[in-house]
């Protein structure tokens, strides 16, 4: 039975009651990268890996889930035995893949984190001025 003080609960039975902490929370809306990528407006851009297993997989769609992680795993085995250079085809079509959403999801206008951050690295060093050669040989000189 549960217990009651002053409103609250206090103690609940193993999975008989809920407590109101464990409500159901709004989820937040997500970010402008993901809703238009869900939209399809931009291009997919996919891992070489995915890529790789998109090329090779022998299974069909609407087999059971045992099938496709038995073909993951197999798959996967034979992606870490392959050398770099078989392995470099499949890097460079996502490297252009991410490239080509990049630069969709930029002509959008869209703002994208590693340009944010890029440009406040930027930013700090453009208006800091440099000290004079000068004030460096006097510090030295005094010591």
């Amino acid at each position: 039975m549960a217990r009651w003080l002053k409103g609250v609960q206090t103690t609940r039975l193993w999975k008989k009651t809920k407590t109101p902490e464990k409500s159901q929370r709004k989820r937040s809306g997500g970010n402008a990268v993901s809703k238009v990528a869900q939209e399809g407006l931009v291009p997919k851009a996919r891992k070489a890996f995915a890529l790789f297993l998109k090329e090779r997989s022998c299974v069909k769609p609407g087999a059971c889930k045992f099938e496709f992680a038995a073909e993951m795993k197999r798959l996967g085995q034979v992606w870490s035995s392959l050398l770099d250079a078989e392995k470099a085809p499949y890097q460079d079509q996502s490297k252009a893949e991410f490239l080509a959403r990049r630069a969709a999801l930029l002509q959008m206008g869209i703002p994208l984190r590693n340009v944010i951050a890029k440009q406040k690295e930027i930013q700090p060093q453009l208006s800091d001025p440099e000290p004079a050669a000068g004030a460096m040989v006097k510090l030295g000189g005094a010591v």
